[in-house]
């Protein structure tokens, strides 16, 4: 009966004639639920070196089905692990755009505003002035990026110090 059902599996899962034209020994192994088996085909040829038959040999192969599954769930990681990893680039280039999006329209607002801007850094040095800031305080564009903001913008009395001054505390 297992022969009979091999046989079976063979004929309806396998191109088995294309096989068996070729001349040449092959092995087949074949998957039925929770069992597995081999049939070896070991060509036979006569004294004129013609095929004359095939002897064919079957076992079984209990691993092929640990195979299986471990191909089966190989193959499914690897398909989730792209598409984590696709999702994530796709994440991460929309983010990208939505920032940039926002940083043009941050910088449009501060260019073209007529509100004088001054970007400073934690030590209190410009950074950036955009064109009204420029205008209003009469400095070039760039001309002062770099520069302590309180020394340049800030007149003392000659009798306060700068330990006194408000602004700069």
């Amino acid at each position: 009966p297992i022969v009979d059902k091999i046989n079976t599996l063979i004929k309806n899962k396998y191109d088995i004639e294309k096989l068996l034209l070729s001349g040449k020994n092959f092995s087949t192994p074949i998957l039925d639920g929770k069992e597995g088996y081999i049939a070896n085909f070991h060509a036979i040829y006569d004294t004129s070196n013609t095929l004359a038959a095939y002897a064919v040999t079957y076992g079984d192969m209990e691993e092929l089905v640990s195979l299986e599954k471990k191909y089966l769930i190989t193959n499914f990681m690897g398909c989730l692990i792209i598409f984590l990893f696709s999702f994530g680039i796709y994440l991460y280039l929309k983010q990208n755009t939505k920032i940039l999006l926002e940083k043009i329209q941050f910088e449009t607002i501060v260019r073209t505003t007529v509100d004088g801007i001054l970007l400073l850094n934690t030590d209190g040095k410009i950074q950036f002035m955009n064109l009204a800031a420029c205008k209003l305080l009469g400095y070039e564009v760039g001309e002062v990026e770099g520069q302590n903001s309180h020394e340049l913008l800030h007149e003392h009395n000659t009798s306060s110090s700068l330990k006194e001054c408000h602004i700069l505390s």
